[in-house]
């Protein structure tokens, strides 16, 4: 979110800040400044605060925005930028995007269970361990390694060989 100059950061579970209405402004003197350190923002707020004027950009759903703004705005314009953050005028320092990139397909290397990599593990797939949901629903689609590490250097080229060889640390 931005006022002015100044960038503040949300957590990220307060992805639309704007919902809490005209007492956001309140807020502001405690929230802490936004830094590179922070995962890339899935929506963003702007207030020019004197001209009493606002700008929204997200990639979720904003439920109805235009409709409740008045009530939780009263006097202030809206904008709506789909989910083009390049509207905001106060640019975030540079994010290290390998870094997110790598992260997400870690993500998918740890949250996706392959056949051959429970076995590897020592895990019987079609054992007592697989019952947790997951598991078999994964199992079902068929995915094999190959298949999954397409999708990790999809995401981040590279990152199947780095990601499979700290996985195979992990149980040495």
């Amino acid at each position: 979110m931005t006022a002015g100059d100044h960038a503040y950061a949300f957590d990220y579970n307060a992805s639309q800040p704007w919902r809490l209405g005209a007492a956001l402004l309140d807020e502001l003197p405690s929230s802490r400044s936004f830094s590179a350190e922070e995962a890339m923002p899935v929506a963003g707020l702007h207030l020019d605060i004197p001209a009493k004027r606002a700008g929204v950009w997200c990639i979720e759903p904003l439920d109805g925005l235009e409709s409740w703004w008045p009530s939780l705005w009263p006097g202030w314009e809206l904008s709506l930028w789909d989910d083009d953050a390049g509207h905001q005028p106060v640019r975030f320092p540079a994010f290290d995007l390998d870094r997110w990139l790598y992260e997400l397909a870690e993500r998918v290397h740890r949250h996706w269970a392959v056949r051959e990599t429970l076995m590897a593990h020592g895990l019987d797939p079609d054992g007592p361990e697989s019952v947790i949901g997951f598991v078999q629903s994964h199992l079902a689609t068929g995915l094999t390694v190959q298949d999954r590490d397409a999708v990790l250097d999809a995401i981040l080229p590279g990152s199947a060989t780095t990601i499979n060889a700290a996985d195979a640390a992990l149980f040495r």
